[in-house]
Parts: structure tokens; sequence; C-alpha cells
């Protein structure tokens, strides 16, 4: 388990990173991965990529001035449209709303 968590927080930012990469370098079938991770997390392998993928996005939507595109790259999305579609089912906001939000709270809190 410890591997599998490590593989995928080293390589989220790759866009090969997958569910099936994993599996390949642990040589574990996805079907046990998938019950590991049930077990321990109540939730998918992939889910838990996506997990990690888009708190790193969220993070770097409120702490950096990158664009959407190159946080979109960053964790490991090949184009923008796509990113942005996964993060607005994850956040229920696009990112750029996110991203007004976060830096009107953040100024309304100083």
């Amino acid at each position: 388990m410890k591997l599998a968590i490590n593989y995928l927080n080293d390589n989220y930012s790759d866009h090969n990173c997958s569910v099936s990469s994993l599996c390949n370098k642990i040589d574990i079938s996805r079907s046990h991965l998938y019950n590991i991770f049930k077990a321990e997390f109540n939730i998918s392998p992939q889910k838990y990529l996506i997990k990690i993928r888009m708190e790193k996005a969220k993070n770097r939507l409120k702490n950096t001035p990158s664009s959407i595109q190159e946080i979109s790259v960053s964790v490991g999305y090949i184009d923008e449209f796509t990113f942005s579609k996964a993060f607005k089912k994850y956040s229920g906001f696009s990112p750029k709303a996110y991203r007004q939000m976060v830096r009107t709270d953040s100024h309304i809190k100083k």
C-alpha cells in the first residue's frame, strides 16, 4: 500500500500516471489494488489519484499566478478543457471561479 501511495504522490504530475501504470509498477492486479484501496480509504485508486491532482491544483490556483493551462499540465492533464471539466466535477467550481473565490476570501480575511 505504501508503494502505491508513494507512486501516485510522486508521479501524479505525469499524464501517463494511471492506475494501470501503478499496477504494472508494483506488479499487482487492478482488482486486488481496488480492493486494498476500498478497504483502506473507502475510495478507488482512480478517485485517489484524481483527489491528489485536484488538491494540488486547488493549492496552485490559490497560491500561484500560473495560468490554468500551466496548472493543468503540472497536475497531469494534457489539455485545459479536460482538466477544467474534472476540476468542476471535483470542486463544484470552474478553475477560474475557484481562483476568484479563494482570492476574494483571502482579501476579506486580511
